[in-house]
């Protein structure tokens, strides 16, 4: 990808920036666990509270940090709207546990093509490189179980 008008460059280079923080999310349903807030937001909030909620957390588990997170529902998603096609040079999906992601791109919000996947590894993030300009991402998580996400970046112009 070539740097655009408008763009933000530096000694010739094209400058990436987190194209999702503050957009609008959603997600296939809101697991509710009592008064644990868990809406799709949370995930593009600029916040990275991954390292803490690998490590233990405040109180000794994942699940300390807030995140956004689905039902257990195989094929779950959470999705940003990014309010304009971008070019998108990579995303990077900071999660409190390890699991496998598809990755998936869309123009319009309806049809969806795949970006890429990404298997769990032990360092965060996952991080998948896109070369592609989307408007909507999407991360789906296969398995039936709770998709959950501390922060998706997608790096961009």
């Amino acid at each position: 990808m070539s740097c655009e008008a408008g763009a933000g460059c530096a000694e010739g280079r094209c400058v990436l920036r987190n194209v999702a923080t503050g957009r609008p999310a959603q997600q296939s349903s809101t697991y509710v666990p009592g008064s644990v807030d868990r809406r799709p937001g949370l995930a593009v909030d600029g916040r990275l509270c991954q390292v803490a909620a690998r490590y233990g957390g405040e109180d000794g588990s994942p699940f300390s940090c807030p995140v956004s997170q689905t039902n257990a529902v195989a094929g779950s998603w959470w999705q940003v709207d990014l309010g304009a096609s971008r070019g998108v040079a990579r995303v990077d999906i900071w999660q409190p546990l390890d699991f496998a992601v598809r990755l998936q791109g869309s123009d319009d919000g309806e049809a969806w093509r795949e970006l890429g996947v990404a298997e769990p590894q032990l360092v965060p993030p996952l991080r998948i490189a896109v070369g592609s300009s989307v408007r909507w991402v999407r991360v789906v998580r296969p398995s039936a179980e709770s998709l959950m996400l501390s922060e998706v970046e997608v790096w961009g112009r």
